[in-house]
């Protein structure tokens, strides 16, 4: 059976920049699995990771964002996700499907108020954020042509992996 992943992309609008991603930076050291981290210095969507046993989809994604955002992101997006909201669907699916042989992936994206950021706690992990802009989209580099323990060299140097690329694409789409 494939292991099955989640993912939130976080969406907002910043004054005189428009329309922006939240993308997470992947750190050097994974505290958590006490190892260093597969791809260093790649992006990947604002918050993602694995479904436990038993785990529903929407039960998964509130601990990732817990864990990767913190408390009150997760109380924010679990007050929506109740909630709901007229007008443009709150939260969308950007992308589903299998990534490889043992692993599928389900992303989501939603609009969050730009004054909510300062809310966002990263996670011991985590290498910072990046606000990415649409026109920026092209500028992304398949992280796999990076090595896996050297990672992406320069900062400058905008890498995700292909699926999490899409999902990007995808909620610039659907929240323009």
């Amino acid at each position: 059976m494939a292991e099955r992943s989640v993912g939130l992309i976080v969406m907002t609008e910043i004054p005189e920049r428009g329309l922006v991603a939240v993308l997470r930076e992947r750190g050097r050291f994974n505290f958590e699995e006490m190892k260093r981290e597969k791809f260093p210095g790649g992006y990947q969507v604002t918050a993602h990771g694995k479904l436990k046993r038993g785990e529903s989809l929407p039960q998964a994604l509130l601990r990732e964002v817990g864990e990767e955002l913190g408390p009150r992101i997760r109380r924010w997006l679990k007050a929506n996700l109740e909630r709901g909201r007229t007008g443009k669907p709150f939260l969308t699916e950007v992308y589903n499907g299998r990534v490889s042989e043992d692993k599928d992936v389900v992303t989501y994206a939603a609009s969050m108020p730009a004054e909510r950021l300062h809310d966002i706690l990263l996670e011991s992990s985590s290498g910072g954020l990046l606000l990415l802009r649409r026109q920026e989209v092209k500028r992304i580099a398949d992280l796999t042509s990076f090595g896996e323990v050297s990672g992406v060299p320069n900062r400058k140097i905008i890498a995700m992996f292909t699926y999490h690329k899409e999902a990007v694409v995808k909620a610039f789409a659907h929240f323009v």
